[in-house]
């Protein structure tokens, strides 16, 4: 197989897992959701308004993100 065809199903399966973790409806769907959000470490509750708060503490907002703490 060449290259381009590698790549070219490689960019099928990234599509494919990201439809599905967008669904979060089953299993499948959200073990694609938890192995992207391992890849690209997003962090999309992070907002600008929230970040430039003056009591925003990002290290309290990963632990809620975790599930280790709640926010009041």
């Amino acid at each position: 197989m060449t290259a381009h065809g590698r790549r070219e199903r490689f960019a099928r399966f990234a599509f494919w897992m990201a439809k599905r973790a967008s669904r979060n409806r089953n299993p499948v769907d959200r073990i694609c959701r938890w192995i992207l959000d391992r890849l690209l470490k997003t962090e999309f509750q992070v907002d600008d308004m929230v970040v430039t708060h003056p009591g925003f503490d990002a290290e309290e907002l990963e632990r809620y993100e975790r599930g280790k703490s709640r926010l009041p």
